[in-house]
């Protein structure tokens, strides 16, 4: 026999991890000993010097236990690793490392006394990605030991977290990826209606009038979910005193997933997706493939690689410095074609190390724009409608619109497309992306036609080209889009509807006639540059030049910049030179030259660790500078409030103002109000956004989400704070809004229980739930409703109760522990009734304790008892 001591099996010292009776009894009662012997008890897992686990046994000594009442405590069952009597438990459960879901798993006794390990069903392993072949278990088996089940199985139960580890061969697990969700975990949510409010209230007075302008104006966001079934809404309402109250109607769309076809189908408006020809909005219908219904790894872009092994091979795939996916091999050919998207080029440097330590490489070429797809993956849109543009004058037409684009293989994707429309206008396009080992090009040609009624009969053609690299050696990033028309005739879909006006400009929805950018364009180019200069910094170079027919003007803008830091303060130095024709017809063109000059100062170690500071002038050449600066920040224990403190002086219009605002974030919406001093006049404004939704458990007020979102139900968790959103907690109903998921990837959902009732607790603080796109799931939390008693009791005979005695409800669920002095604490589910209280498995060692809680007693976060264990009910009284 030897003491429990800091020393592993080499005479090393070390930290032991103690068993869950062990600890808790030492921390909190101060009564308990352990001991280890060579032959008997549990194993107490301690690490040697190679940090490899190494089993010493281990057994508690209750004599130690015994107290004033000289009874002797039944510990066998708190000499194994988790301490755990037989029974459901709801554990957190994570396979090698990642977490799966909290689920109630079944603890079963072993051929060891006291001894209890999970049992885990065959299905459970099979839906966590285990192969079922490899499963040893009889069909009749309802859960068997990981261990015994699962060749090179392990487990590990942490419990005072109650999380369990199963740790499974990668060659036994589903080839998935991270981040990956199986189609039956996608969430499709509960029928919900909801609307998303952005509200400002603006007050202005002017010392050069007596009249003050007041504004109010709502921007709505409406939604409404049946089923698979969603129903989609925006619109706004204004108020001024001059023009009253206006509604404005927009657009209003039903849409729906089709996972068996990864699409999305919509009805009603909506606009075009733009990918070949130009976005225009229209009423009608759409369906479009979504890329969000595939695998992380099979969205976006990247190359299939192939390669030969001879033996059995370590592969590693670099771009750059960084390595993006590693992997073993068998003998023979490999492919790699689950690469993630990564930056839009830089070749690949793939190392394949044999068994013997021979390393050979070789280089695979990427570079990709935002049309490229992998080798056979395959993207559409299908459009059929009636345009929906705000021309006034402008005659809508019905048309449609097909588009397709297909990876072929890592050099080539191809697409094509066709649109057509009533008013005899119809266009073609076909084009694809070349990626080389110098870049990504990509070209388009469209051809149009027209025979409008308002206008001659044109033809006219379109080309596209696009060129996308990053240089390895410098991180030198060079994006170029060029598109020119190479004759007159070619006009869009949208310039068509307009043409009938006037040949540059269209009359907008309030009368003004707007130039239009694309109308008779001849020729577009843009182009930027990145280069990063290392600790020195980056320079940055952006430059757009749109060229026309007839006696128009050329659009140009010009940017350039140099970004860098001394120490912890950045700061910029950028000029930008605009020339631009005039936007309302018979307006001047303009001209003009922009110096801008800017510090970002963070100002965490000052105020708080949320403030920065950020000042700088712009100097207009024709008009003179602007002066600005910034202090911005958060502050509370949930950083849920924001302020801004902005002060700027603008020589152009002579005018010098100041300003705060102050806004909060809440359960119920984000609030605000500030106020703006400049010379002649002062404002207030006054902001509210958020939601309020209504579904089967009633109305529920919260922040402003996303078109995806959640909401908790965790019954008798009020005061929870949802870790995830800055300032919501749960309401009193134990409900909240989760303002924003991801569509088809599991997003984990965290309560913190700080703040909560002392009469409630969280069986489970970590939800994960997978929800289709626009999808409203109801995220629910077990909890534990019941009243913290701490009950001082002694058996009849006067003797106190041994320490380590375990209480439990009349259902036999353990609800409790005896501790030192002969005090009981347990949570209980009603207000009165009997807890048994054992320490043995014989007769006498069990009694029987009544208690009830006073009326005024029942919201304390501990309720202080008094009674005697006896073979009957006993009275209690409160201290």
């Amino acid at each position: 026999m030897k003491r429990c001591s800091y020393l592993d099996v080499q005479g090393k010292a070390f930290r032991p991890r103690l068993s869950k009776l062990c600890v808790a009894l030492a921390s909190v009662f101060l009564a308990g000993y352990c001991y280890a012997e060579e032959a008997t008890g549990a194993d107490l897992v301690v690490a040697t010097r190679e940090n490899e686990p190494v089993s010493v046994p281990v057994v508690f000594n209750s004599a130690f236990l015994r107290g004033r009442s000289g009874v002797q405590t039944d510990l066998s069952t708190f000499e194994n690793d988790n301490g755990l009597l037989p029974g459901e438990y709801a554990v957190d459960i994570f396979l090698n490392g990642n977490f799966i879901q909290n689920k109630k798993i079944s603890f079963k006794g072993t051929s060891v006394p006291g001894k209890t390990r999970p049992c885990i069903s065959r299905e459970f392993l099979v839906e966590a990605g285990v192969h079922d072949e490899v499963i040893t278990m009889e069909p009749q088996q309802d859960c068997g030991f990981v261990e015994d089940t699962v060749k090179g199985g392990q487990v590990a139960l942490d419990a005072s977290r109650m999380r369990l580890d199963l740790t499974i061969p990668q060659a036994y697990l589903n080839r998935t990826v991270k981040g990956y969700v199986p189609r039956s975990a996608w969430d499709s949510g509960d029928p919900v209606a909801y609307v998303n409010y952005s509200g400002s209230y603006y007050h202005n007075s002017s010392s050069y009038s007596s009249n003050s302008l007041n504004s109010t104006y709502f921007y709505l966001q409406g939604g409404l979910n049946i089923g698979p079934w969603q129903l989609r809404n925006v619109s706004s309402v204004r108020n001024t005193p001059r023009s009253g109250t206006k509604f404005t109607g927009g657009n209003t769309y039903l849409q729906r997933a089709l996972p068996d076809i990864r699409s999305t189908l919509m009805i009603g408006e909506t606009s075009t997706s733009g990918t070949l020809f130009d976005s225009i909005a229209f009423r009608g219908i759409r369906l479009t493939s979504d890329e969000r219904m595939l695998s992380p790894n099979q969205q976006g872009y990247a190359p299939v690689i192939r390669g030969t092994a001879g033996s059995n091979a370590r592969v590693v795939v670099r771009q750059g410095a960084s390595v993006v996916y590693e992997t073993t091999v068998p003998p023979g050919e490999f492919v790699i074609d689950d690469l993630y998207p990564t930056q839009n080029s830089g070749d690949l440097n793939v190392q394949v190390t044999e068994a013997s330590g021979q390393i050979h490489s070789f280089t695979v070429p990427f570079s990709a724009v935002s049309t490229s797809l992998r080798p056979g993956l395959s993207r559409y849109s299908l459009t059929a409608g009636r345009t929906n543009v705000s021309f006034q004058n402008a005659a809508d037409v019905n048309f449609i619109e097909a588009t397709y684009e297909r990876g072929i293989n890592n050099l080539l994707t191809v697409n094509g497309g066709l649109l057509g429309a009533s008013n005899r206008y119809y266009s073609l396009s076909a084009g694809g992306v070349l990626a080389t080992r110098v870049g990504a090009f990509g070209a388009n040609v469209n051809f149009a036609k027209s025979d409008l009624k308002t206008l001659p009969s044109s033809t006219g053609w379109q080309f596209k080209g696009t060129y996308n690299a990053t240089y390895s050696p410098t991180g030198t990033s060079v994006t170029l889009g060029a598109y020119r028309y190479s004759t007159s005739g070619y006009i869009s879909l949208l310039d068509s509807l307009a043409g009938g006006q006037t040949p540059y400009y269209y009359i907008d929805d309030t009368g003004k006639y707007v130039r239009s950018d694309t109308f008779r364009q001849k020729s577009r180019f843009e182009l930027s540059l990145n280069q990063p200069l290392g600790k020195v910094g980056s320079v940055y170079m952006n430059a757009i030049r749109q060229n026309y027919y007839g006696n128009f003007s050329a659009n140009t803008q010009f940017q350039a910049g140099f970004q860098s830091s001394i120490g912890r303060v950045a700061y910029n130095i950028g000029f930008s030179r605009q020339l631009q024709p005039s936007s309302t017809l018979n307006g001047a063109d303009k001209s003009q030259n922009i110096v801008t000059v800017g510090l970002v100062i963070p100002l965490d170690r000052i105020l708080n660790r949320n403030s920065t500071l950020t000042t700088g002038v712009s100097h207009y050449s024709d008009e003179g500078s602007l002066f600005q600066t910034n202090l911005t920040g958060s502050f509370g224990s949930g950083q849920e409030y924001s302020y801004n403190i902005n002060q700027s002086t603008d020589q152009r219009s002579h005018v010098n103002s100041g300003g705060a605002s102050l806004s909060r974030n809440t359960s119920f919406g984000t609030f605000g109000a500030g106020y703006t001093k400049s010379t002649g006049s002062s404002a207030v404004t006054a902001t509210a956004r958020g939601v309020v939704v209504a579904d089967r458990q009633g109305v529920l007020a919260g922040p402003y989400v996303g078109d995806t979102f959640g909401i908790i139900d965790a019954p008798g968790a009020a005061g929870a704070k949802l870790t995830s959103a800055s300032g919501v907690v749960l309401n009193g109903a134990g409900r909240a809004i989760v303002p924003s998921l991801s569509p088809y990837r599991y997003n984990v959902v965290t309560l913190d229980p700080t703040g909560m009732a002392g009469n409630a607790e969280l069986e489970e603080t970590q939800k994960r739930v997978a929800p289709y796109a626009g999808a409203v799931p109801r995220i629910q939390f077990k909890t534990r409703r019941g009243y913290p008693l701490l009950i001082s009791a002694q058996l009849e005979d006067g003797r106190t109760l041994p320490i380590g005695g375990k209480v439990m409800d009349a259902g036999g669920n353990e609800v409790g522990v005896v501790g030192q002095g002969s005090q009981l604490y347990a949570r209980v589910g009603d207000t009165d009734g009997k807890l048994l209280v054992t320490w043995g498995q014989a007769d006498s060692s069990k009694c029987t304790l009544g208690y009830r809680v006073p009326p005024q007693d029942a919201e304390k976060t501990l309720v202080r008892l008094q009674g005697v264990c006896q073979s009957q009910a006993g009275g209690l009284t409160t201290e």
